[in-house]
């Protein structure tokens, strides 16, 4: 489901995955807000790629509540233009970096380093 509600905001996506509460999170789907895409269509492409990656598996590189600044300082070593590290109205160098492309399959081949940044919220 996407919802795109007039106004501005934090968008947001909920993934359907294991290890959440079925009951309680029983759609999938990404919150944007139009007010982002009025005033900046391209930051609004980038926030929807963004959050439309989380779908796929995807994990947030910068600090959250469930990601530490020393992850998102590593990402930013080793990711600096990794979409889920930054979104901004330059897309030119955003990508989709190799940690990024593992979790949501482009990639089969893993890095000894990609769990240390599973932010501790995330089930496997």
């Amino acid at each position: 489901m996407l919802i795109i509600a007039k106004g501005n905001g934090r968008s947001y996506a909920i993934r359907y995955g294991s290890g959440i509460n079925k009951k309680k999170y029983f759609l999938e789907g990404m919150m944007l807000y139009s007010g982002n895409l009025v005033y900046n269509p391209n930051h609004f492409a980038a926030v929807y790629s963004h959050e439309l990656l989380h779908l796929y598996g995807a994990w947030d590189l910068y600090a959250t509540y469930a990601q530490t600044i020393d992850r998102q300082a590593r990402a930013t070593e080793l990711y600096p233009n990794d979409i889920m590290l930054r979104v901004d109205q330059n897309q030119g160098p955003l990508k989709v970096d190799k940690l990024t492309a593992w979790l949501i399959g482009w990639n089969q081949t893993e890095e000894e380093h990609f769990e240390w940044f599973r932010p501790s919220d995330y089930n496997k």
